[in-house]
């Protein structure tokens, strides 16, 4: 009997212990203390965690005024954006073309009224949707309808 106990004592005791020293939260790595009881820290540098970074990512949309849009996604800045899409409206044959709007790491929607155009940019595509809607309905249009949304979102870079 004396033995039985003190095997499950044993038992018991290295089923504690191994949960004590369990696995590390995910993001950290278990390194050696010098009491021999592991202990969790910062991820290691050889660590598959993933190692980049985010670059933002501009639109433009240019407006002519014979109604001509011209669009620009995914450029590494506004100015670049800008240009692009001003080039964009003029290939597609616009006159007088202007900058309409520029976004960073979001998006833009145009919902056309009887009368006017409305542009809208928000953090996502539905957001910019149902601004331009509200804009172009605040304006007494009665038929607002989407004529085209586009995003340019932050890109991830691999360092």
């Amino acid at each position: 009997m004396k033995i039985f106990l003190s095997f499950i004592t044993l038992l018991f005791m290295a089923g504690f212990a191994h949960a004590q020293v369990g696995p590390c939260p995910p993001g950290m790595s278990q390194y050696p203390s010098p009491d021999g009881v592991p202990s969790c820290g910062p991820l290691r540098s050889e660590s598959n965690q993933p190692h980049g970074h985010w670059v933002s990512q501009w639109g433009g949309l240019a407006i002519g005024e014979n109604g001509t849009t011209g669009w620009s996604m995914g450029q590494p800045s506004e100015e670049i954006a800008k240009q692009a899409a001003m080039e964009n409206c003029v290939f597609k044959g616009g006159t007088n073309c202007k900058i309409s709007a520029t976004y960073r790491n979001g998006c833009v929607a145009i919902v056309n009224g009887e009368r006017l155009s409305y542009p809208s940019t928000d953090a996502t595509r539905d957001e910019a949707i149902v601004d331009a809607i509200k804009s172009c309905k605040r304006s007494g249009e009665t038929n607002c309808e989407l004529f085209r949304a586009e995003c340019s979102t932050a890109k991830w870079i691999n360092d």
